[in-house]
């Protein structure tokens, strides 16, 4: 690959996973990640996911906000109880949830350092 299509093929990629985020929100996401939506029972506290819970940590936030908006609205049955989880959250939430994790960075994978 040259050069200048790497460089293009990383900028996308890192935008990708940028949140259109103020602190403000990302701040707010944490505090609705770890209290009131207890995301961290499931997700473990670092977002990095615990046994058939997904890793949520450096997620794209477009994918974060779109899954969550989806459960919110009733959808996406493959993780049956999100719905109703997703249900006590309002928009802003939602957004400020899928920033915070979209900043949050991945966990290694095992036998990473």
């Amino acid at each position: 690959m040259s050069s200048c299509k790497f460089t293009a093929a990383a900028a996308l990629a890192a935008a990708v996973h940028l949140a259109p985020a103020s602190a403000q929100d990302v701040s707010f996401g944490d505090r609705l990640f770890h209290d009131k939506a207890d995301c961290q029972f499931c997700h473990g506290p670092e977002a990095q996911g615990i046994g058939k819970f997904p890793r949520l940590g450096g997620q794209s936030y477009y994918f974060l906000k779109r899954r969550l908006e989806n459960w919110n609205e009733g959808y996406e049955t493959i993780a049956p109880h999100m719905p109703g989880i997703a249900a006590l959250l309002k928009p802003d939430e939602i957004e400020a949830v899928a920033s915070y994790l979209s900043f949050v960075p991945p966990a290694p994978s095992k036998g990473e350092f």
